[in-house]
């Protein structure tokens, strides 16, 4: 009996040990350490000058471009993570203008924020486009999709030619030139730091990063709170 008792007593020391060293090769990623200039890079200049800080939770800002395959296959990847990281974090998406050739589908994104509508278009013009092989060139083209999805298209081409449609056009082509950005997708968090895909291995990489950045934007707020209280 006491044979058997040390047996079983054995066996169980070994799984539990087993188990052991199965846990510790986890990888946990929320300790991994990413590197500046290499993962991602530090914007200089004051910070406070740019746009879209906000004190209680952090400014994440995705420049994209609706017929870039790698801002289509990172879409349902983002959306994860924000809402993961609600708490901590507010997502503002802006449609990058490089070239003139980027201007229509940047006009189609205010058009729908505009009407009200751009959670549902937004995920169906990216579909349209990588799923359906649609291309949107131009205000006609971009017509037909509005109109496919209820909207007058005179209101649609009033809106493509207003001047308040163009303004966020040219605001958001003049925040992809200050950022000095390489291409698409971008993402910068909170004014302070820039990542993307090609910064690191893959896109799930770089929302490894974002993770280790947004900890460490909340690390220094509260070692600054600690500080003022001391």
């Amino acid at each position: 009996m006491k044979i058997l008792l040390l047996s079983i007593s054995i066996m169980i020391l070994n799984v539990a040990g087993n188990e052991t060293v199965r846990d510790s090769d986890k990888t946990d990623y929320t300790k991994r350490i990413f590197h500046e200039n290499s993962n991602y890079t530090k914007l200089k200049g004051d910070k406070k000058k740019q746009p879209g800080l906000q004190s209680d939770r952090i400014t994440v800002l995705e420049f994209f471009l609706y017929s870039c395959p790698s801002c289509y296959r990172l879409e349902p990847k983002l959306e994860r993570w924000i809402g993961e990281n609600s708490d901590k974090v507010i997502l503002k998406r802006i449609p990058a203008v490089v070239t003139p050739d980027w201007v229509p589908l940047a006009k189609a994104y205010y058009i729908a924020e505009h009407l009200g509508i751009i959670k549902k278009t937004h995920k169906l013009l990216f579909s349209a486009i990588h799923q359906n092989k649609k291309v949107y060139l131009n205000e006609y083209s971009l017509s037909q999709f509005f109109e496919s999805q209820g909207v007058d298209k005179e209101k649609f081409i009033a809106l493509y030619n207003s001047s308040d449609i163009m303004e966020k056009v040219s605001h958001a082509r003049i925040l992809t030139v200050r950022y000095g950005l390489r291409g698409v997708p971008s993402i910068v968090i909170n004014n302070e730091y820039i990542t993307a895909p090609f910064y690191n291995k893959n896109q799930e990489e770089m929302l490894e990063v974002m993770s280790f950045l947004i900890d460490e934007i909340f690390d220094k707020k509260l070692n600054f709170t600690k500080e003022l209280i001391k």
